[in-house]
């Protein structure tokens, strides 16, 4: 019998102050159709830059992309124009972005000067 390889999301976001907080959490376990992922580091120029998601992922299917960077913003998007943004990623902060369909690629582009990412991408 053929081992499946199984993707986990669990994503959670919580908010609290003196009179309130609030809290959500979700979790899911998918079966992974492929079998390929890759975790990189890169340098991301302030021009328009290509995650190198490299061949082997025929299908993007998730991915979780950390900025680590003091200063500086990173912008995700899904043409080489940056006209499509998807995210946003703060200086020091993370971002899990379920690939839009039919995904194929994505760049990014940071703002002022390069910054540093580490993503990691999951064939779906």
């Amino acid at each position: 019998m053929a081992t499946v390889n199984s993707i986990t999301e669990t994503i959670a976001l919580k908010v609290s102050g003196t009179a309130f907080s609030a809290s959500m959490t979700g979790s899911t376990v998918t079966p992974q159709n492929g079998a390929n992922f890759t975790e990189e580091t890169q340098t991301i120029a302030t021009s328009a830059t290509a995650l190198a998601i490299g061949t082997q992922i025929v299908t993007l299917g998730y991915l979780m992309i950390k900025n680590t960077d003091a200063t500086n913003y990173v912008d995700i998007a899904t043409d080489d124009a940056m006209a499509h943004l998807i995210a946003t990623i703060k200086p020091g902060k993370c971002a899990y972005i379920p690939s839009p369909g039919g995904t194929t690629a994505l760049w990014a582009k940071a703002n002022t000067a390069a910054v540093q990412i580490v993503f990691l991408a999951v064939e779906a």
